[in-house]
């Protein structure tokens, strides 16, 4: 079974899916996500900037700071909120709510968008605005010092949020060996990679309950199979309907995902790639019977129409990679195909995914059945009614139980209530 995760350290739900996995008997393959763009700010420019770690959180413009690689949630914290979803409920435009507020659109957009969220944000560009950093290009010595800030500020919420004597004290010896465990690390790979400390750190929590690989190295194009390759075939044979497929799946799912540019030949599928120093990703194109990447020399498709592990090698790339739509396909795709374990709730991408395959399997062209997906539930919120710990509640909730504290197991019992009212 495989585990892909980005965020793979003890501050994520990475871990309790393995270990929760383990408990099964199951034995996973966890992959650390080093292909996916390292982040974004917005606002950024080519070479220019540096790396911040920010509330998650959208801006007027419309658009969101977003970080792959490194980021934490403050226990039961909030969503970033885009402002303009409330219009169809408030009956009028952002503009003219905030006026009715005595706030400018800014204000709305600083005092209720900001989410509980902690991320490590700066310019991903590389030479230019196709060429994104990965999160395996990121170095321990860029990124060190906001490991260090992530885990002082998640101590500090925990600190804040349960607040007897008990809990502090576990929670600070907690802390304090991981700290120092992170600090080993740091030390032992000095001048190493951000990817390097995650598969060591994970090693160190799950030992022999998983085995730990980088997502770079499942869909490298020296595999004989790559995931990768798998389910190109519909785009490189008839690029139209395939397109079609995947962009109506896109708006049936109702997800605000970008669709598939076909006057440009985009293609579902990142090449990864080192340019001008670094290892970065950027899109593929199907033009004039060529698969075209950015900064490279157009790839000639093989004598079958496809390609191949030898033609990506030779043109320079460490591996190609679907979207995410199509990703979540591709490693449970062709006889190597495995199950692919998510979380409970899924990815955010899900509903798309699997209107892609539905559509594409409706047209004869999915080949062999996909491995399934399963889902790994924890029910923290529900397990919490079996201790009776006070917890500090954070505003937006206390509201909503009329009471700035709560006992844990009060908690379990009231937040389905308070969730449904809410709807």
């Amino acid at each position: 079974m495989l585990s892909i995760d980005q965020n793979s350290h003890s501050l994520w739900d990475t871990l309790p899916k393995l270990h929760a996995l383990a408990g099964k008997g199951v034995r996973a393959s966890h992959f650390i996500e080093d292909v996916d763009a390292a982040f974004t700010a917005m606002g950024a420019e080519v070479g220019s900037g540096s790396l911040s770690l920010t509330r998650e959180r959208y801006h007027r413009s419309g658009g969101a700071d977003w970080g792959a690689a490194l980021f934490y949630t403050e226990f039961l914290g909030r969503q970033p909120m885009e402002i303009r979803d409330f219009e169809p409920f408030t009956g009028m435009k952002t503009s003219v709510l905030a006026k009715k507020l005595s706030r400018s659109v800014d204000d709305l957009y600083d005092e209720f968008s900001p989410s509980d969220n902690w991320q490590l944000i700066g310019p991903s560009f590389v030479g230019d605005r196709e060429h994104h950093r990965i999160v395996g290009d990121l170095t321990l010595t860029e990124t060190a010092p906001f490991v260090r800030d992530l885990l002082a500020k998640a101590r500090e919420n925990v600190m804040a949020t349960f607040p007897a004597d008990a809990c502090r004290d576990r929670a600070a010896d907690w802390f304090d060996r991981e700290l120092a465990m992170v600090e080993r690390l740091l030390h032992e790979l000095s001048g190493g990679q951000f990817v390097d400390l995650y598969r060591r750190w994970m090693g160190e929590r799950l030992g022999e309950t998983a085995s730990l690989g980088l997502t770079s190295e499942l869909f490298s194009s020296r595999a004989s199979n790559p995931p990768g390759l798998r389910l190109m075939g519909p785009f490189l044979g008839d690029y139209t309907a395939a397109a079609r497929l995947y962009n109506d799946a896109i708006a049936e799912s109702g997800m605000a995902l970008r669709p598939l540019d076909t006057k440009a030949g985009e293609l579902p599928l990142f090449a990864v790639f080192e340019h001008e120093g670094h290892l970065v990703r950027t899109g593929m194109f199907l033009r004039d019977g060529a698969v075209n990447v950015p900064g490279l020399d157009a790839i000639g498709l093989g004598a079958d129409g496809g390609l191949s592990p030898a033609i990506l090698a030779g043109a320079g790339i460490r591996c190609v990679v679907g979207k995410a739509v199509l990703l979540v396909a591709q490693v449970r795709s062709g006889e190597t195909g495995r199950e692919l374990a998510l979380p409970h709730r899924g990815s955010a991408y899900m509903p798309a995914a699997h209107e892609f395959v539905r559509r594409l399997d409706a047209a004869g062209r999915l080949g062999s059945p996909l491995r399934p997906i399963v889902r790994v539930r924890l029910r923290l919120l529900d397990h919490m009614a079996a201790v009776d710990t006070p917890i500090v509640l954070p505003a937006h909730l206390a509201e909503a139980f009329g009471q700035a504290e709560v006992s844990s197991r009060k908690f379990a019992e009231s937040w389905r209530d308070i969730a449904r009212a809410a709807a």
